[in-house]
């Protein structure tokens, strides 16, 4: 069948760029009805890094439509963001996007490729007028495979399963191709984040898109009514909030929300009634019953304390003040020369040889994979891999959920945890252990460190990756 781009003239709308019920939002609001209302009053701002990110996508956009290689447009300047121009590194990151979208496509077979292209969100949401923009949309029709990709520049790492924003894109893809006859089996999610050198994908079925429909649509009335409660009253009730570390994450009204507030002020005091006696409890390894009660809630609270934090240097910085607090100059920045011909003349004068004053550096292997991709050198960069070699990442403590595997370090020895300790069993004795002579077991009078070592204590709904 002859499928149109779904959404024809996307980049020339006069609306809003965002819509109410936007999919980017929705990873929020679908948890917290009370944000889609709260959020909306505060203004959209930009940091250097989402400004970053847009001259990315629009570079890849140019060069998918272009057919031309990033590299093409170094020193391209475009009209939302004039100081950024792009240069070589954003563009060597971006044509990894680019050669991925492409190796989808197969022009001569009629697949279809659209490029930063409007979507019609409303039969997802259930409610009219709902947009948003997919970064590239592929329908191959050899394969039957529809192909959603989203390009994400940043640092943050994101995931394709269960990434709301991705599947409100495929999914109303789908549902406007198909209403044009298109043959579709299956959906292809994926999230390109070159910087990090991830690809991540995941595969859903159509018949699986409607759960997601049902969800999103009840998701949307709730926001919806917080909504018209929040414009008919100027408040949302309290049971239309719903605090959570992903959903609140990047909502600009934490610092103000008073759910965030009440669930934070709930926890603390109930966590810690008597201060110093918490202190002691938390400090003590053998007591574990106080600090399993409080974990879930960490991150959620420090979360809250740093908006509150923030906002507090917003004012001070707007010349209100604000009680208890100042402003002051932080460390000065790092030294560097306004003038670096005349840098290196004044070194010349002082007889340094060129390698002291200017020393050669290796490139890092970072930086020598882009350049042998830049090259187009794959069998040398292949040659280098050699004589590479990479530490592991730090243990770090996520949550039980989280989609990392489990990392399981090597049983050490609580310092000052006693292996008698009560709720605390002693490792069972391997076989070869339990084989050896009784005189060879160490006596009761040894000293501690002859001792076993003490298990591992583990934390419901924690683990370490």
């Amino acid at each position: 069948a002859q499928c149109s781009p779904v959404g024809a003239g996307a980049g020339m709308s006069t609306r809003p760029e965002h819509a109410v019920l936007s999919a980017s939002g929705k990873h929020r609001w679908g948890k917290c009805a009370a944000s889609l209302p709260l959020a909306a009053i505060y203004p959209d701002t930009d940091t250097a890094y989402s400004r970053q990110g847009t001259v990315a996508h629009l570079l890849g956009a140019l060069a998918l439509r272009e057919r031309n290689p990033c590299l093409t447009y170094v020193g391209r300047t475009f009209d939302k963001y004039p100081e950024i121009p792009v240069d070589e590194e954003m563009a060597i990151n971006v044509q990894i996007y680019v050669d991925r979208v492409m190796r989808d496509v197969n022009e001569f077979d009629g697949d279809l490729l659209a490029i930063e292209q409007e979507v019609d969100t409303s039969p997802v949401m259930g409610f009219p007028d709902q947009y948003g923009t997919a970064d590239a949309i592929v329908l191959r029709l050899s394969t039957k495979m529809l192909i959603v990709t989203d390009l994400k520049y940043g640092m943050g790492e994101v995931k394709a399963s269960d990434n709301d924003q991705l599947l409100t894109y495929g999914t109303a893809a789908y549902l406007s191709l198909r209403s044009q006859g298109a043959d579709i089996d299956g959906i292809t999610l994926r999230i390109i984040q070159p910087r990090l050198n991830s690809i991540d994908e995941v595969i859903v079925s159509p018949e699986s898109l409607q759960e997601f429909i049902h969800r999103s649509q009840a998701e949307a009335a709730r926001a919806m009514h917080a909504k018209r409660l929040y414009e008919q009253t100027g408040v949302v009730p309290l049971e239309l909030y719903q605090p959570g570390a992903s959903q609140c994450h990047w909502c600009p009204h934490k610092a103000n929300c008073e759910a965030l507030h009440a669930h934070a002020m709930s926890v603390a005091k109930a966590t810690f009634s008597n201060l110093d006696e918490s202190i002691k409890a938390v400090k003590n390894p053998a007591d574990v019953e106080l600090f399993e009660q409080a974990l879930p809630h960490v991150e959620l609270i420090m979360m809250w304390c740093k908006a509150v934090e923030e906002r507090a240097r917003q004012r001070l910085e707007a010349g209100h003040p604000v009680p208890g607090r100042k402003l002051i100059l932080g460390k000065r920045g790092s030294r560097e020369w306004v003038d670096e011909d005349g840098a290196i003349k004044r070194m010349k004068q002082g007889k340094l040889k060129q390698d002291e004053y200017m020393p050669r550096v290796l490139l890092s292997p970072t930086k020598a994979e882009k350049l042998m991709k830049e090259k187009g050198l794959p069998a040398v960069w292949r040659r280098l891999e050699d004589v590479i070699t990479q530490t592991d990442g730090k243990p770090t403590m996520v949550s039980a959920d989280h989609e990392s595997p489990e990392y399981i370090p090597p049983v050490k020895r609580l310092s000052n945890l006693d292996a008698s300790t009560q709720g605390v069993t002693q490792p069972e004795a391997t076989q070869s252990e339990a084989t050896q002579p009784e005189a060879t077991q160490p006596e009761a009078t040894q000293p501690e460190a002859t001792q076993p070592e003490g298990p591992n204590v583990g934390l419901p709904g924690m683990h370490l990756i």
